[in-house]
């Protein structure tokens, strides 16, 4: 049974040495490259070596320069420099490694130059911190470019819907398979761009940028450009802007936080812990407690069976309480009753109170996905067990929903699950358990599929929420098409029955 469903990201650990970027592991990256499109490591489709001279000494110079050790700059302190330019070296690791991933997903159009060039701001503004250039030329060029394709008279996302047509047709696969592909390649993109570490505001943006791009939220990339765009006006601006920093006792720079967190973060640092965990600031619980049951009634569920927990949850994969050694819940759905409980506790963004409407409607909504499922399959049950005792009754739901319980069917959504890294998650467990029951001469399904279903489901209904797009293959699209369907034709009856 599900009780519960945790947040996360997928986690890559960064390479603790301090020469990652020596040439042995250059040529390493540029092999990994090459190899994930097939090609030859000496293709100049995959990387070109005159993009990335050496100085008088063969050493690297942008791209997979070693990594500061000291020597004054003149410009920057020593730990700055040497923190801006392993922001630099990490986004030319597995968020570039991605990237070449992403491109050859899409195959060709509008989109490469969006993830080649949005992903590579955090890069040229600080590559060359070492000797006092913030990479004015390159990022203005890059960010100017980047705003008018998306602001393109043609309209970026139709010409990006009409590439992803024509690709997905050469090669010979349908539409809804190839997004399938793209989408998870492009979850893994933003996911990459997020671990990277940025100490001013400017980095913050050029990250955000990626970010947004990976999770095909153009509104954002709009946004966080924009920003970027008003302090290229000179070269003299937007160095003040982009060598910004601030330092900590030892001399190191601080990460950047947007300023409007700055009062949550010092609340936080003041605040005694206690077995609950970090004392909330006021207000965060009672905002996201308004937030849910607003959300609630937009999605016609009942408000009184959605509130808020202010202690702490913590769940493993299977959904079961395991006090704190895997996952913190940030919300959790008990599919007896319908109750969808939200912890507050548990809500933060990097690392702070103080999330964003929407990335709280996005907690919510999930839940509310799981209520809408069980709902159905509730309805569904009882017409089965009607029937039972009234043979010859009339059973709309189960001629609904035949085309989706037979083996080819649940076999296809078995296989589809392209939402995100979160649904993906449990289809891996599902795998897991079984591998280990046909190990055991067990070919019964295990409950771990009626999980992993809702989460994607209650993923789908998120992602629709946050992007107007229903993700998925054929098979989830006509799923989940039933299931709304269904939902709302029950909540019509009990509204007429109330009546």
């Amino acid at each position: 049974m599900i009780t519960g469903t945790p947040h996360f990201s997928p986690w890559v650990e960064d390479p603790d040495e301090p020469d990652y970027w020596t040439e042995h592991n250059w040529k390493e990256f540029r092999f990994r490259v090459a190899k994930s499109h097939g090609r030859q490591v000496n293709d100049a489709r995959v990387w070109r070596e005159d993009l990335h001279p050496r100085d008088e000494e063969g050493k690297w110079t942008s791209g997979a320069g070693v990594l500061s050790k000291g020597g004054s700059t003149g410009k920057l302190p020593d730990k700055v420099v040497e923190a801006f330019t392993k922001l630099g070296q990490q986004q030319r690791g597995d968020p570039e490694i991605v990237m070449s991933a992403v491109q050859y997903a899409y195959g060709g159009g509008v989109l490469n130059y969006m993830v080649e060039h949005g992903g590579d701001l955090t890069h040229r503004m600080t590559e060359m911190a070492k000797w006092g250039d913030a990479g004015f030329d390159n990022v203005k060029t890059k960010v100017g470019r980047l705003i008018y394709r998306l602001d393109s008279a043609y309209g970026f996302e139709r010409e990006m819907a009409e590439n992803i047509v024509s690709t997905s047709k050469a090669r010979g696969v349908s539409v809804e398979a190839f997004r399938e592909r793209l989408n998870r390649t492009l979850d893994v993109y933003a996911a990459e761009h997020r671990k990277l570490p940025v100490y001013n505001e400017m980095q913050w943006h050029a990250r955000e940028t990626a970010v947004a791009i990976g999770e095909q939220d153009w509104r954002q990339a709009r946004k966080h450009l924009a920003a970027l765009d008003k302090n290229l006006s000179s070269e003299e601006t937007w160095k003040a802007a982009a060598f910004e920093y601030e330092v900590d006792e030892s001399g190191a720079p601080k990460q950047w936080t947007p300023k409007s967190d700055v009062a949550l973060i010092e609340h936080i640092k003041m605040a005694q812990k206690t077995e609950e965990g970090i004392l909330m600031p006021s207000g965060h619980a009672e905002r996201i407690n308004a937030i849910a049951k607003a959300t609630a009634i937009e999605h016609g569920v009942d408000p009184a069976t959605v509130n808020t927990d202010l202690g702490t949850k913590y769940y493993n994969m299977e959904g079961a309480p395991t006090g704190g050694s895997k996952y913190a819940a940030q919300g959790t759905c008990n599919l007896n009753n319908y109750e969808v409980m939200i912890y507050p506790q548990n809500i933060f963004l990097d690392g702070v109170f103080g999330s964003k409407e929407q990335y709280i409607r996005g907690i919510v909504i999930h839940e509310l996905g799981h209520v809408k499922l069980e709902t159905v399959r509730d309805a569904l049950r009882t017409e089965h067990m009607a029937t039972k005792d009234f043979p010859g009754l009339p059973t709309p739901l189960k001629e609904r929903f035949a085309k989706h319980e037979n083996a080819k069917a649940l076999s296809a959504r078995r296989k589809g699950d392209g939402i995100t890294a979160y649904s993906r998650q449990y289809w891996t467990e599902f795998e897991k358990e079984m591998t280990n029951r046909k190990a055991a001469g067990n070919i019964q399904w295990p409950v771990m599929y009626l999980t992993a279903q809702h989460e994607t489901i209650a993923e789908m209904m998120r992602i629709k929420d946050k992007t107007g797009e229903l993700r998925g293959t054929t098979a989830w699209k006509s799923y989940y098409n039933d299931v709304m369907l269904t939902w709302d034709e029950l909540q019509a009856k009990k509204k007429a029955v109330a009546a």
